[in-house]
């Protein structure tokens, strides 16, 4: 027999015997279609063991025990789910940061142009260099340029941008959390 651990009160008691240590892991792997019934279907026995499993459940705390590690997979499967959280946040934060410094690098190359000052092609070569960036690392798919009859710096359209990334990252934070 295994001595109790101090916070895993499903492990086998001292005070109990390997059966009914075997009878209550059944028990407790029934999860939410636990009862003592359900343990003489699995266990092969008839009603009048019923009786047996009482004294032991009873005596050995099951359904105590069984709510202590059912809260015990909660947090555990909810740590984990953090965790996987927090790694695909600085994935896309990194991923971010990448774009970010690219786009900079682009927007570096002469970025005060304006449609109207006559230098459609520049602005056009400088948002298609920005498509190519957001496509490579998988962050954003421009669907369309922005029409260049408008009056548009490559700032703004760069910040346009920037600002939809955040609001797609926010949006998946609220569903995530929600889910």
């Amino acid at each position: 027999m295994k001595e109790k651990s101090a916070n895993k009160s499903w492990e086998q008691l001292p005070d109990e015997s390997d059966l009914a240590y075997q009878r209550f892991s059944v028990y407790l792997q029934l999860g939410a279609e636990r009862s003592l019934d359900a343990v003489l279907q699995e266990c092969n026995k008839s009603s009048t063991y019923r009786n047996q499993l009482a004294r032991w459940s009873s005596k050995h705390s099951w359904v105590q025990r069984s709510g202590d590690y059912d809260r015990y997979l909660i947090a555990k499967a909810l740590k984990h789910k953090e965790e996987i959280l927090d790694r695909g946040m600085a994935r896309l934060l990194g991923m971010m940061d990448k774009a970010l410094d690219e786009l900079e690098a682009v927007l570096d190359m002469d970025n005060i142009l304006r449609v109207g000052d006559g230098a459609t092609t520049v602005v056009n070569q400088k948002l298609k260099a920005i498509d190519i960036v957001l496509n490579r690392i998988g962050l954003v798919e421009q669907k369309e340029l922005p029409d260049i009859d408008k009056d548009i710096t490559i700032n703004e359209y760069v910040q346009n941008i920037y600002n939809q990334m955040r609001l797609h990252k926010r949006s998946e934070g609220v569903h995530d959390k929600a889910g």
